[in-house]
């Protein structure tokens, strides 16, 4: 297995092997990782998509609304839960998701994949995760937004615009 060689060697004949297809075999099941990296992509997309989805339509609108209303009262309660969603780790929001919406009201599965099931039962189950991932994104865009937005508003183009209205 080249054990024997010094780290940085062991490195880069990975390196070298992964180029060209070959991530080598598990320690645990002595299965091909690559196969196993492929049997779980649908999952990883799936995650990637559902949190991507909940990032744009959640972070956009209140980031819109708090543009176009600056230092409000929604302005600031949005500003206090991005700084929030942003310093959060994922896993913690997580967390505290499960605890909220499968254990304390029993709304959501805590654990699963909803694999071999019906679609109801496949979207439940990537409610929660995806929410998690997206999260972050959430407060991220809604922060962006709102400041490229507060920007716009601020140039000459749209005063004058203002102005002749």
């Amino acid at each position: 297995m080249g054990l024997d060689r010094p780290i940085y060697v062991q490195y880069l004949a990975f390196l070298s092997r992964m180029v060209h297809g070959d991530f080598g075999s598990s320690f645990l099941n002595k299965l091909n990782v690559l196969s196993q990296l492929l049997d779980v992509l649908p999952y990883t997309l799936e995650l990637v998509v559902g949190g991507l989805l909940i990032g744009i339509l959640l972070g956009m609108p209140p980031g819109v609304i708090a543009a176009l209303k600056p230092n409000s009262m929604f302005d600031q309660i949005l500003r206090l839960i991005t700084v929030v969603g942003i310093s959060i780790p994922i896993f913690v929001t997580g967390i505290f998701l499960v605890g909220i919406f499968s254990l304390k009201f029993d709304l959501l599965p805590a654990i699963g994949g909803g694999e071999g099931s019906n679609l109801k039962s496949h979207i439940l189950h990537l409610i929660l995760p995806a929410f998690s991932c997206g999260f972050l994104m959430m407060a991220s865009i809604a922060r962006l937004t709102r400041a490229s937005l507060l920007d716009v508003l601020k140039k000459d183009y749209i005063m004058t615009a203002r102005s002749k209205a």
